[in-house]
């Protein structure tokens, strides 16, 4: 909540930082871990809630912050695409194209000033997860088999790292998961 408050209080210092996206994605992820634990909690049904009007219009507002406690995997999933696409060099999103890129994997740009390959890859692991939970299966194949492609593993200068072996064995056991389910 208080980094949301800081985000939406100082928009041109954190609102374009992949880093500060993915840490509200992956806190949106740890509420969720946490009302899960709460076996009374029930994820309010699709048809029944407004996953396409998230933006960040709304972004830490009272109505934001309820909707991220019965549905936090939506905000997460929205966090981790504004870090996929600031992480990957798209630097450039302005306040009339930042809601159009929801759900869309970004190109990488290597070079830009912006990219950022290790916020990319955990983003895109931690997306994976976020599929996996909506039962989004074929999605989070998608994004592991990206995750887990040479092209974004080739160019590690040290390949053999504590984050990139567990950020791979993350996306390979996402996609097992995923490709368990989708088969059957």
């Amino acid at each position: 909540e208080c980094m949301a408050r800081c985000v939406k209080m100082s928009l041109t210092v954190f609102d374009k930082r992949a880093r500060s996206w993915l840490r509200l994605g992956q806190s949106c992820i740890g509420i969720y871990t946490n009302l899960q634990q709460n076996l009374e909690w029930k994820r309010e049904p699709a048809e029944g809630r407004n996953v396409t009007g998230l933006d960040s219009n709304d972004f830490g507002s009272e109505e934001d912050f309820n909707n991220i406690s019965t549905n936090p995997l939506e905000r997460a999933s929205f966090c981790l695409y504004r870090a996929l696409h600031l992480s990957s060099g798209n630097f450039g999103l302005d306040a009339d194209t930042r809601n159009t890129i929801y759900e869309v994997i970004p190109s990488l740009k290597v070079g830009s000033t912006s990219f950022d390959m290790d916020c990319f890859k955990t983003a895109l692991v931690s997306m994976a997860y976020v599929k996996l939970q909506l039962k989004d299966r074929i999605g989070a194949l998608e994004i592991c088999q990206l995750a887990l492609s040479p092209e974004l593993n080739s160019g590690d200068k040290v390949p053999a790292t504590a984050t990139s072996l567990r950020l791979r064995e993350m996306a390979e056991m996402y996609s097992r998961e995923a490709t368990i389910h989708t088969d059957g």
